[in-house]
């Protein structure tokens, strides 16, 4: 059962034993059902309407069109490796220079030039030199002095490596072209049965078989519950209403009916409770009574949540899916899958009837 069934269940349940003792029921799950559509036709391609077509694909039964177009050795060189190398034309080797300049004991050496463009420096050095300015005699230690007699900077270019491409580096690259030794890239396409279904045909249906076994197994075992909460919301608002006819002919309405016999003796509990007498000893014309007159004509505001509404509401939907699952159990036994299996049309026809019973037993015939 689905948990749509299953929650309409349990709250008309609910508010049922609730409304027989007489406190509040929760029956607002129960708009849900007010609203409970017919199933829809479905119209288009679909397993059920038959096969059209086949489905059309490249496949190696259909033969070879073409061979992959890749690179190998079969389809010669293209180029070969590059590499950077000092054989290469435009490769520069290393280089050392040293920038030099010189001094005196009075005039020490400058500092030599920044190494040229393309140059780093990797060393700089002073030499220096201690030596006497003049000497006479007995006088020669308070004339010497130090000087700086070279300055060397040391500059060297790192060798460059062109690049270029040689046999020697290697392959690269082959050249492209389509030869069998690369595989088939594709093969022709054809149409077969064993690639499956490409196309339905077109029709309309409500239901496949397994489907509507679905639709049974959770329609039918819910009849005559709803059928129960039909008789047991109704008595409920003729009891709301204060309407003492009302309730007795309802009760005595279905009093002999082996399905109602519990509600009958819950709704008479009801009756003695709310009118003190026992509905049995009454002796009312019920003939002349409408008996759905009074609950058929009654319209509730949503946002009414009194007990004669929630009765109502309960009446409603309960009445509003047996029409609808009698709508649907008629329209599936003539469809497509129900005219292939007669098992199958004679379970939904059982299920039509069976409601039909029940809607004739509530109006009266």
């Amino acid at each position: 059962m689905s948990a749509f069934y299953v929650a309409l269940y349990l709250t008309i349940f609910s508010f049922i034993g609730c409304r027989v003792s007489g406190h509040d029921g929760q029956s607002s799950q129960l708009l849900a059902a007010e609203s409970f559509e017919p199933v829809a036709a479905r119209s288009g391609r679909f397993p059920i309407c038959g096969i059209e077509s086949y489905k059309s694909r490249p496949d190696p039964v259909c033969g070879v069109q073409s061979y992959k177009s890749s690179r190998s050795a079969v389809c010669g060189v293209e180029s070969y490796n590059e590499r950077a190398d000092l054989g290469c034309p435009g490769s520069i080797p290393e280089d050392v220079k040293e920038i030099v300049t010189s001094g005196s004991k009075t005039n020490s050496a400058e500092r030599p030039a920044a190494c040229p463009a393309g140059y780093a420096q990797i060393g700089e050095n002073q030499h220096k030199k201690k030596d006497y300015l003049s000497c006479r005699r007995g006088d020669c230690p308070f004339n010497e002095v130090e000087y700086v007699a070279t300055w060397t900077r040391t500059c060297r270019r790192e060798a460059y490596a062109a690049s270029c491409r040689r046999p020697e580096f290697g392959v690269e690259r082959y050249a492209e072209c389509r030869h069998e030794n690369h595989g088939v890239e594709a093969y022709k396409t054809c149409a077969r049965s064993e690639f499956g279904v490409a196309a339905y045909k077109s029709c309309s249906y409500y239901m496949n078989a397994d489907e509507m076994r679905r639709f049974l197994a959770e329609r039918v075992p819910m009849v005559n519950f709803m059928a129960e909460t039909l008789l047991s919301s109704r008595g409920n608002f003729y009891a709301e209403e204060s309407d003492e006819v009302g309730l007795a002919c309802t009760i005595k309405m279905f009093a002999n009916d082996p399905l109602y016999q519990d509600i009958v003796q819950q709704l008479k509990t009801i009756f003695t409770t709310r009118f003190g007498l026992d509905v049995d000893a009454r002796d009312d014309n019920c003939g002349e009574v409408v008996p759905e007159f009074a609950i058929e004509a009654m319209t509730c505001e949503p946002s009414d949540n009194s007990r004669r509404c929630r009765a109502w509401r309960s009446y409603t939907a309960s009445k509003r899916w047996l029409t609808v699952t009698r709508e649907d159990a008629a329209n599936l036994a003539a469809d497509i899958a129900a005219r292939a299996d007669t098992a199958l049309r004679d379970e939904l026809l059982k299920l039509k009837s069976s409601i039909e019973t029940v809607e004739n037993k509530h109006a009266g015939n």
